[in-house]
């Protein structure tokens, strides 16, 4: 009776655990990013998969993800989630590699361990925008952590302003390049490192030098979409450029908004 009994359940148990193993990829985007995720080219299964992040039709990248079976078994897993943006995928003038472990329980959204460095090239390729380029040489690298309230499980949380979240960034120092019109300034440039904190319902983010915690600029992103970003003379004076305070009580050189409501959504 035993043995039928176990006969019996034995290829359903089977069955089962192959269905477990050859879960659809697209399944797990959902859960971490909502019902309808930005991804394409979906391949590979549930526990181990990679597709190419979307963000308004603009490629982000190649993110591929590997579930931790360790952690599974403790109830709540960590997803390891990696993104990569180079040249041989995507040429582009943003290049970057993020790593980092997801989880999701319920509606919470927390990231850990989030580490990642940027080719310089970005900085050149922004900065045309508002007049000016600058070419940097040496990758900035960063390590952040964060958490996000999402308020349903069709909720994607990817372009929203975390509950709370904290991370540095560190750039080895080198040559600076400052193109303004046809006057093109060349200079070396200490160690820089930032910080991004939460403060009063806000994002804010401090960049400062390493060797003298000059601050160099500070930015602020608070829950309507509003980037506030400030230019402090501390940073044109390590540039060495020509600019004269107008009282040595002066911080602030310059003040720029940047209303980023229509690229993320405020919650």
């Amino acid at each position: 009776m035993r043995w039928n009994t176990l006969s019996a359940i034995l290829p359903v148990a089977v069955v089962l655990c192959l269905l477990l193993f050859w879960l659809p990829a697209n399944l797990l985007p959902r859960l971490l990013l909502g019902e309808n995720p930005p991804l394409t080219s979906v391949s590979g299964t549930f526990w181990h998969g990679q597709g190419r992040l979307l963000h308004r039709q603009d490629d982000l990248g190649l993110l591929s993800w590997d579930v931790d079976w360790q952690s599974l078994l403790e109830g709540i897993p960590w997803v390891d989630v990696q993104l990569i943006k180079s040249e041989e995928q995507v040429p582009d003038w943003i290049l970057y590699s993020i790593h980092a472990r997801v989880q999701v329980d319920g509606l919470n959204v927390r990231i850990a361990d989030l580490t990642g460095e940027v080719e310089p090239t970005w900085l050149a390729g922004y900065l045309p925008h508002i007049g000016s380029s600058l070419e940097i040489t040496n990758k900035v690298s960063f390590r952040a952590t964060g958490h996000w309230q999402r308020q349903s499980l069709g909720q994607t949380f990817l372009w929203h302003i975390p509950a709370s979240a904290e991370g540095s960034v560190d750039w080895p120092g080198g040559q600076v390049a400052l193109v303004l019109g046809s006057v093109r300034l060349i200079q070396d440039f200490p160690p820089v490192v930032g910080r991004l904190f939460q403060a009063a319902e806000q994002l804010e983010f401090e960049l400062t030098t390493a060797e003298d915690s000059a601050v160099l600029a500070d930015l602020a992103l608070n829950r309507k979409g509003i980037l506030q970003l400030r230019s402090h003379y501390q940073l044109l004076e390590k540039m060495k450029l020509p600019v004269r305070r107008p009282s040595p009580q002066e911080e602030i050189f310059n003040t720029l908004f940047f209303d980023l409501s229509d690229v993320l959504p405020t919650i």
